[in-house]
């Protein structure tokens, strides 16, 4: 395997919040028998960072309001996990103050993979 290293300089505790509250979420909307990867590459001018779990997922019509203050998608009702939404609002504010760009793609009952874009300089 082949390893790089990369300089990132960013906001330690912005970066460090977006990133724990992406794989707090990856961990607890996993179900029983899910796996969690994440992976971190460069590509161009750009590090990439996704973050995909397999577990409950979100459906397509709902993806437009995850970053909306205090959502909670009807799929993760059923869960009975505990939220505010709150933690995906705090995500993106981060990213935008951080200039990185966040896509969230996911399907029902299958998977959910949050992806950072990330401008190397």
């Amino acid at each position: 395997m082949l390893y790089s290293y990369l300089k990132l300089y960013t906001d330690e505790y912005s970066f460090s919040t977006i990133l724990n509250n992406l794989i707090s979420n990856a961990v607890k909307y996993s179900n029983d028998t899910g796996k969690i990867d994440i992976q971190a590459y460069q590509q161009e001018d750009f590090l990439i960072v996704e973050i995909k779990n397999t577990g409950y997922g979100i459906p397509q019509e709902e993806l437009n309001f995850i970053f909306d203050k205090f959502y909670r998608s009807y799929a993760s009702e059923g869960t009975k996990i505990k939220g505010f939404g709150l933690g995906l609002p705090i995500v993106k504010r981060f990213c935008d103050l951080l200039n990185i760009k966040i896509t969230i793609d996911s399907e029902i009952n299958k998977y959910t993979t949050a992806k950072l874009i990330i401008t190397l300089q």
